[in-house]
């Protein structure tokens, strides 16, 4: 009876190999009164003159039964009631349904509910969300349920990430030892002592000192990246755009473009740029993918063909105007774009930022104006809106945008208010604020960390200011630092020593971009200034193969410094914001004489921020060299 009880609570003990046996034995002498036959044969039952021993015979095997009995209950028990953990990676609140229990998730949480073991359905919906009903298995070996710490993990969405970290007790020096999972619809652990808690502060060790405790924990969008992979990432990216619909997908699109690779983006972004109305943003992105990894793809053809089909889009006049190299053809169709009723912010943005590129402050800032009022809140349209004053000289305005756009932390903040408070003549006042930031963040306590962060400051205000005595004597000993390091050497002209700090540290001076030409491009116009012709040609050839993974722009600039013969009738425009156009300028001064003033004047038009190589561009123009 107890077995077919058994049975009952638990059908999958019928196909069990070990259950079946026991079975079979059961069967085979339940109802026989008889002594089994030892090896030497048998014998007849007695009867017993000491029936206190013959009882003892059976304490044994009673209490044996017993504990199988329990056994059997708790492994029945824990079966009947297992907990698992239902998981939201989303950033917006559903409702997930397990097996017809309704469970509410906020965003990036997790709840507890108890559930049989077996086939069990989920599905999640809201407002937002619509997850089809899945069917999935959690199970656990029955012979050993009732001593493995078994966990599973529901994630509807699949696009959550789990951490399981072994924490080490009696060695202080021992680090968490951290695996993780992503983007799974269900998760299966073993060995958890806490999931999803906090472990104890101390625990009982083994005789060695040491002592072991496993946990889970959900990972925070802010801390996805410190632990997972790359690929880990893409995959939770990927999950996540499933259920991110218009706006919402655009800061998951922009991680995701600096994550996966091209093609990946590029088959993603195939949904997305699909949709109407325009996500302008991702087809920006896009685009510049596109050229990228495609350059053979005809992407002016690929949007003309849509312009054709909606002729008055001036998100789409915009889009396709962006494409062209050609500058008559890209004003043509902006102000095509501008004609639109209603128009574009991107328009007015596109025309802002090609007239600030070409020099023409004072018209960009009218169409930067308008871009930024119609959206504050847009990055790009902010970016312009700050360019366009600074090099208008209205740094009140410049420094109210940094400081209320969110464009950057508050570091950043600081670090791009100092050159606009040198600009204006108030050096003491950017000394003031380095003074108060470094005592808000550390005190007046001398230390490694108040230090380094005073330096870093120091280091921004007297390049700004031109103070390179204080600058190089901070860097006289130990070249220590490498961003002010590589600064302190090309303002002396230690350009060797410079050049082998940039291959040394290539990624730091591109900003961890490896296709930024930037340091590459400056290092090149310092040694043409000082006639190192060798190293010049060395860097030059550097920038003009990254330069030459860029987008169609790029691409233009590439060849024109490679082969200055292909030079047209009219200069071009560096496409790119100030920092990086000034040098472009520069550079195509040198290299291609028909233009050398156009482009002359173009850069020292663009060298309006005092930050590297403000000074060594300002003093290269200065100089009267001859053509390269």
């Amino acid at each position: 009876e107890c077995i077919n009880r058994m049975l009952t609570l638990e059908p999958s003990l019928e196909s069990d190999k070990e259950f079946k046996a026991f079975r079979k034995k059961a069967e085979k002498y339940r109802k026989k009164n008889t002594v089994l036959a030892t090896p030497k044969g048998t014998t007849r039952p007695q009867k017993s003159n000491t029936p206190g021993l013959d009882l003892a015979k059976w304490i044994g095997p009673a209490v044996a039964i017993l504990l199988v009995l329990g056994y059997f209950a708790t492994a029945i028990w824990r079966g009947m009631s297992r907990e698992v953990d239902v998981v939201n990676g989303l950033s917006i609140p559903y409702t997930a349904t397990v097996n017809g229990q309704i469970v509410p998730l906020e965003p990036h949480s997790r709840r507890s509910i108890t559930i049989s073991e077996g086939q069990a359905t989920v599905s999640g919906a809201s407002d937002e969300v619509a997850i089809p009903e899945r069917t999935i298995t959690v199970k656990t070996p029955f012979w050993t349920r009732p001593f493995k710490q078994h966990r599973f993990v529901i994630n509807p969405d699949e696009a959550a990430a789990i951490g399981r970290a072994t924490i080490v007790y009696g060695d202080r020096n021992a680090e968490p030892q951290v695996t993780t999972s992503a983007g799974q619809f269900l998760y299966s652990y073993e060995g958890i002592d806490h999931p999803f808690e906090e472990p104890p502060q101390t625990i009982e060790v083994s005789n060695d000192g040491i002592g072991y405790r496993d946990i889970l924990f959900l990972l925070s969008p802010d801390t996805e990246f410190v632990y997972l992979s790359r690929q880990e990432q893409v995959t939770i990216l990927k999950n996540r755009l499933k259920f991110a619909k218009g706006a919402r997908s655009i800061p998951i699109m922009r991680v995701l473009a600096e994550l996966a690779e091209p093609e990946d983006f590029l088959n993603v972004a195939t949904t997305f740029i699909a949709e109407r109305p325009l996500l302008v943003e991702w087809h920006r992105v896009y685009q510049t993918i596109s050229e990228s990894a495609r350059p053979d793809h005809d992407l002016i053809s690929e949007y003309k063909a849509q312009l054709a089909q909606d002729p008055n889009n001036s998100d789409l006049l915009y889009l396709t105007a962006r494409l062209h190299t050609d500058l008559r053809q890209r004003r043509e169709l902006l102000k095509r774009a501008l004609d639109v009723d209603p128009n574009s912010p991107y328009a007015n943005h596109g025309l802002g930022y090609e007239l600030l590129a070409s020099g023409r402050f004072d018209r960009a800032m009218s169409y930067a104006t308008t871009a930024w009022q119609a959206d504050p809140s847009n990055t790009l349209f902010a970016t312009l809106y700050y360019y366009c004053l600074i090099a208008n000289e209205n740094f009140d305005g410049a420094i109210e945008i940094i400081e209320t756009s969110g464009l950057v932390d508050s570091v950043q903040t600081l670090v791009q208010t100092i050159p606009l408070l040198v600009a204006k003549g108030e050096a003491p006042t950017a000394a003031d604020a380095i003074n108060a930031f470094v005592k808000a963040s550390y005190g007046e306590t001398p230390s490694a960390q108040r230090d380094m962060l005073q330096n870093a400051l120091q280091d921004v205000l007297d390049y700004a200011a031109g103070n390179f005595d204080d600058l190089n004597a901070r860097y006289a000993d130990e070249l220590n630092n490498v961003e002010p390091s590589f600064q302190v050497l090309v303002s002396q002209g230690r350009l060797a020593e410079a050049s082998d700090l940039l291959d040394a540290n290539v990624m730091v001076l591109s900003g961890f971009e490896p296709s930024l030409f930037f340091p590459h491009l400056a290092l090149y116009i310092a040694a043409s200034s000082h006639n190192e012709t060798a190293l010049a040609a060395r860097q030059l050839e550097l920038a003009i193969e990254l330069l030459a993974t860029g987008d169609a722009d790029d691409r233009q600039v590439a060849d024109l410094l490679k082969n200055p013969e292909h030079a047209g009738d009219e200069p071009i425009v560096p496409m790119r914001w100030p920092g990086d156009s000034r040098l472009v300028a520069a550079a195509l001064a040198k290299r291609i004489p028909k233009h050398q003033g156009q482009y002359r004047q173009l850069a020292e038009k663009l060298n309006f921020e005092r930050t590297f190589p403000y000074w060594e561009l300002k003093r290269d123009l200065e100089r009267t060299t001859g053509f390269e």
